[in-house]
């Protein structure tokens, strides 16, 4: 029925099941992630499907139960695509992202043209996004830094001179200044100052 369903509304199968109630988000992004660790050789199809049976009754990330039989050592797409970037700063939210990588996955496309296909993108905002994605990746932006940047660049049509200059700016990312635990606590009224000195003295003579 759901196959039918998704063929009529030009639907991807795991959305129709996700809409009919069959499964949850949860369980639908940790397949696609299967998906993806299959077609990339990271783990044979048997240690997924045994994963992925596991996260289902445990109500766990597909990941985890990968990692308890020793598939993986960690995450294999830590931060690596503009769908994740798009998705923190607000530009798609979950549903729109997870459909995105169904897409990616099952008509073997990449994450750029998937986003596309679906509308979330353009070709102009393809490349703005990975040259934020790029510096994050490198260190140049602090993942705050990325999310503003997407979030401006939205409002201008994805003009990368935009991104030199909002870079530029030194006004743009001010640093704020750092503050320790007990410094945070004071100026938000939750200790009282001499409270804070009391626990100071005892933690410099206990370290």
């Amino acid at each position: 029925k759901a196959l039918v369903d998704g063929i009529n509304a030009s639907l991807p199968l795991g959305q129709v099941l996700l809409n009919r109630g069959v499964i949850t988000l949860d369980l639908l992004n940790s397949a696609l992630t299967g998906l993806r660790i299959i077609r990339d050789g990271i783990a044979t199809r048997s240690q997924v499907l045994q994963a992925l049976r596991a996260a289902r009754l445990r109500k766990l990330p597909l990941l985890q139960p990968l990692m308890e039989m020793g598939a993986i050592q960690e995450d294999p797409y830590p931060y690596n695509d503009i769908g994740y970037l798009m998705y923190l700063s607000g530009l798609i939210n979950e549903r729109e992202l997870i459909s995105a990588r169904e897409i990616e996955v099952t008509e073997d496309k990449t994450v750029e043209q998937a986003l596309i296909s679906c509308g979330f993108c353009s070709d102009k905002s393809v490349i703005a996004l990975n040259e934020i994605l790029n510096m994050l990746m490198e260190g140049a932006l602090q993942e705050e830094q990325a999310i503003q940047l997407t979030k401006k660049l939205e409002t201008v049509d994805w003009e990368i001179p935009k991104v030199l200059e909002a870079l530029e700016d030194p006004e743009e990312f001010v640093e704020e200044e750092e503050l320790d635990v007990g410094e945070l606590l004071k100026l938000t009224g939750c200790i009282h100052p001499e409270d804070l000195e009391i626990a100071t003295n005892k933690s410099l003579k206990k370290r």
